[in-house]
């Protein structure tokens, strides 16, 4: 019975199909390593008219964008960079290459799953090979092959890496990769199964149930904490489609990046939100919105792929040309409410302990050197206030040391004292405070 109700919610949904499109142009993948020294982003791309050949677009800019052409039916192709190295992947095979020589590639022996994702931790990557986890070196040699077993999403956050296999997602400890929580999403979701899961670089936790129009949220503080955040995965009256192999989740910083490539009959569209995680004790809104991109038609699938960059939000989708590249929109005027420049780990205002991995509030040059010299009136004042006080205290109190003049000593002599005699007398001095003073 389990099995049938499997199935079941299996084929009740569509697949993507972009044939249903009249536009030629397919962004299938789209990537940006925001820990990379190498500040450039990547778009796999393939058209129509070519069905057995697919690109990767490595964009510094607009101006110089470095293109890679792989020979290979694109069956969801992905690529990530790890610095200057390029992998990608694609029915199995590895492929590698510098961004720079785009047309010097490599094969790979390693064969990994057909269905493999790929996720970089630090300078290596992750991928699938017969069910478990491997982990490779950036040119390719193997680093480490585990008995973990794999799944359908990788992700990387701070100190945790992530494996979601159908409704179950798995937390790791990195470097050991030792599983410290699992948890499991609502299995009723027709959706839940396919739908994909995406750590943020404070291992914040995001799974998607797109058939719920919901994200679940689970913080490192508490992974058995569930909070949700409302998203518009579909309208009432959509149908479903299966989300499976897309990349409609990805962060950046502290932002969430959100596709939303089945919304309106397939029309797609884009939102992004600010987490506030890092500053809660500072903010009581969990989750800011900071915009939305709406530029598609109807089977367009605008969202089936998107990622931040920092300036840039990246699109994928249906587009009927990419001459100007209508998949990257501009949204820097957006981001400044939010981030430091490009810098969106901590919110403005605020910078990142990299000791603590925490957010400190930035205190400004000017704000240093006016509680400097207040710091200095204070000290100044409190030594004028002092010598005021004293100078009160020295004034109304008698001379220090007492004078003594012969003409009170008379030591029992009423005339004249003989001389070449040793005499002493007794003499008692008061001071202001009463103290005795025995001379």
């Amino acid at each position: 019975m389990l099995i049938f109700i499997f199935f079941t919610s299996l084929f009740a949904l569509n697949p993507v199909d972009f044939s249903m499109s009249n536009k030629s142009h397919v962004i299938l993948d789209t990537y940006f390593n925001e820990l990379s020294d190498y500040r450039y982003s990547l778009i796999t791309r393939y058209e129509k008219t070519r069905p057995n050949q697919f690109f990767v677009d490595a964009k510094v800019s607009n101006s110089t964008i470095l293109t890679a052409s792989f020979f290979d039916p694109p069956q969801h192709p992905k690529s990530i960079n790890i610095n200057e190295n390029i992998i990608v992947i694609n029915q199995g095979k590895v492929y590698h290459y510098k961004y720079s020589t785009p047309s010097n590639i490599t094969v790979m022996p390693t064969k990994i799953d057909l269905t493999s994702p790929i996720e970089v931790i630090g300078e290596q990557f992750v991928v699938c090979v017969g069910g478990s986890i491997s982990i490779f070196q950036s040119n390719g040699q193997v680093e480490n092959k585990t008995d973990i077993e794999c799944g359908e999403y990788l992700s990387h956050g701070h100190d945790i890496f992530a494996i979601k296999k159908g409704i179950e997602t798995r937390l790791y400890k990195i470097p050991q990769l030792n599983i410290i929580y699992s948890y499991s999403i609502n299995n009723t979701s027709p959706t839940a199964y396919h739908d994909p899961m995406v750590l943020n670089i404070f291992d914040v936790a995001y799974t998607a149930i797109t058939s719920n129009n919901i994200i679940e949220v689970r913080s490192p503080n508490d992974y058995k904490s569930v909070e949700y955040l409302n998203i518009p995965f579909y309208h009432p009256n959509d149908v479903l489609f299966n989300s499976s192999q897309t990349n409609i989740l990805q962060t950046y910083g502290s932002i969430i990046v959100i596709g939303l490539f089945g919304h309106d009959n397939g029309s797609g569209a884009v939102e992004m939100y600010y987490d506030n995680y890092a500053v809660l004790h500072k903010h009581h809104i969990r989750f800011t919105k900071i915009g939305r991109i709406s530029i598609g038609e109807h089977y367009d699938f605008k969202g089936y792929t998107t990622t931040l960059d920092g300036e840039e939000v990246l699109v994928g989708g249906m587009y009927s040309n990419i001459n100007d590249h209508p998949y990257g929109i501009d949204i820097r005027n957006s981001l400044k409410k939010y981030c430091n420049q490009n810098d969106c780990t901590c919110p403005n205002g605020y910078y990142l302990n990299e000791d603590t991995w925490k957010c400190y509030v930035v205190i400004d040059i000017g704000s240093i050197i006016i509680i400097q010299l207040i710091s200095v009136l204070i000290f100044i004042a409190s030594m004028i206030l002092l010598v005021i006080i004293y100078r009160g205290w020295a004034l109304a109190s008698p001379a220090i040391p007492p004078l003594i003049t012969p003409s009170w000593l008379t030591f029992g002599f009423n005339e004249e004292a003989p001389v070449h005699t040793q005499i002493e007398e007794a003499l008692t001095i008061t001071n202001a405070s009463d103290t005795l003073m025995e001379c």
